[in-house]
């Protein structure tokens, strides 16, 4: 098995919060860029009311984790399986905010 260095997975995030933010900015309202703002008013004005399921909220807080542990851990490693998944997941996520905005006519 091979070991994939965590901070190669530091791309899946970056990409996910403009599509949040974008979303959020379509249906409800501006957000500032901060992460946990983002993560915050996704949950309480996109999941919550049900427009998009709390599968891709829980996605969004793992991907933000691991964000975290790959800026601030002095070592961090990630094996490649779990590596795959949050790319995998990363981009489901994405592909249902896409899908969303157009459900609103935002895209």
């Amino acid at each position: 098995m091979s070991i994939v260095n965590q901070r190669d997975l530091k791309t899946a995030l970056p990409t996910s919060s403009p599509a949040v933010r974008a979303a959020l900015a379509a249906y409800v309202r501006q957000v500032t860029a901060a992460y946990a703002n983002v993560e915050s008013a996704f949950s309480q004005d996109l999941v919550k009311p049900g427009r998009i399921e709390p599968e891709f909220s829980r996605l969004y807080q793992r991907a933000r984790r691991q964000r975290e542990e790959a800026d601030y851990a002095e070592e961090s490693v990630i094996d490649e399986a779990t590596a795959r998944q949050t790319l995998a997941d990363a981009e489901r996520f994405v592909e249902r905010l896409e899908r969303f905005l157009r459900e609103v006519a935002a895209l």
